[in-house]
């Protein structure tokens, strides 16, 4: 799955429980605090996600620069819609 501001890559996990990966390197974001900030964002929605038993590795692009974390959230969800796909709806209407 490829957005403007990710590549999600997500396999069946062998092991219990969800687990992810998360890849944002210094030519994508030079500033760590901003790196580390990204990558709190994705751990903090990962966790509303339901248990799929599932890996998911998220490579971040240049293009996370221009994102808020309201549009990285509804990326992210609607990326990973696939893994229980009424998950969407939901947390939609429990917002």
């Amino acid at each position: 799955m490829e957005t403007p501001f990710f590549v999600l890559k997500i396999k069946k996990s062998p092991t219990r429980g969800n687990r992810i990966g998360i890849i944002i390197s210094t030519a994508v974001e030079k500033d760590a605090s901003r790196r580390n900030f990204w990558k709190r964002q994705t751990k903090a929605i990962f966790k509303l996600l339901p248990n799929a038993n599932t890996d998911l590795l998220i490579i971040f692009s240049k293009n996370i620069k221009k994102c808020t974390s309201r549009k990285f959230k509804e990326a992210f969800l609607n990326a990973t819609s696939d893994l229980n796909p009424s998950f969407k709806t939901e947390l939609i209407t429990h917002q």
